[in-house]
């Protein structure tokens, strides 16, 4: 789940739906062209806006799919991630010129997006044995380490930018997550509708303007990122705040250390 099908031809973006068994490249509705995938943290122009299709297009060719980068990224002796300085990406083809040029480094190919993993749990949500298929990119394929590219929607302990240990599992027959090996500092939240009065999106909206994207998997459920750099306080609070009013029910399946001392 969570990624996007961007035709920069038509200037269109639409939500991909949720699915374990979809390929990587899909027809543009409009004009037939391939169109090209990106994570749900990619916010599309308008379609009158040409200049920034054209920045959009300019960062695609040299390899920025809208992954996160950060200014300054560290290990600890744990084995967790240290994430400082959140980059965000250039809106006009001047400040994208210089972009491309400072973070050469970490420019991706799009091959990477290829890989998809299952994860087999338990969901307290629904009190079921559930699966469900991540999209990762590529680490060290030898070494079977993987960094998730997804909000996932249900499974627990995991959050996008996550690097985990996976392998091909003969009766499931595709890669299959086994551990995590470096946690992103990243959360995850889960959202119920409970007043079906409310317009789902406006909610979403509400903590998209304090900087937590989120994907809808239908009008009564979306699962939430709380970025690592993310003070959780607020955002505990307006979520605390809808579920004393009885708008919403929230779960917290993965909590990263940081947004747990508030």
């Amino acid at each position: 789940m969570g990624h996007k099908k961007v035709c920069l031809e038509c200037k269109i973006s639409l939500n991909r739906p949720f699915d374990s068994v979809s390929e990587l490249t899909y027809p543009c509705s409009e004009c037939g062209k391939p169109m090209t995938l990106l994570p749900h943290r990619f916010r599309p122009p308008k379609k009158t806006e040409d200049k920034k299709w054209e920045t959009i297009r300019f960062l695609i060719d040299n390899g920025f799919y809208y992954q996160h980068i950060y200014e300054n990224v560290t290990k600890t002796v744990n084995g967790f991630i240290k994430l400082e300085t959140l980059v965000n990406y250039p809106e006009n083809m001047r400040d994208a010129k210089e972009f491309v040029e400072k973070y050469r480094s970490k420019t991706m190919n799009m091959k990477d997006y290829n890989v998809k993993i299952l994860f087999q749990f338990h969901s307290d949500i629904f009190d079921e044995e559930m699966v469900e298929t991540l999209w990762a990119t590529i680490v060290d394929k030898s070494k079977g380490l993987y960094k998730l590219d997804n909000i996932p929607f249900y499974a627990p302990l995991v959050a996008s930018d996550d690097v985990v240990f996976a392998e091909f599992d003969q009766q499931q027959q595709m890669l299959t997550y086994r551990k995590t090996v470096e946690f992103s500092g990243n959360s995850t939240i889960q959202v119920v509708l409970m007043d079906k009065s409310t317009d789902i999106n406006s909610i979403r909206n509400k903590f998209e303007d304090l900087g937590c994207v989120s994907e809808k998997v239908n009008d009564g459920y979306f699962s939430m990122e709380i970025p690592a750099l993310i003070d959780y306080k607020l955002i505990k609070q307006n979520l605390d705040e809808l579920e004393q009013n009885e708008i919403i029910g929230y779960a917290e399946p993965c909590l990263a250390d940081q947004h747990r001392t508030i």
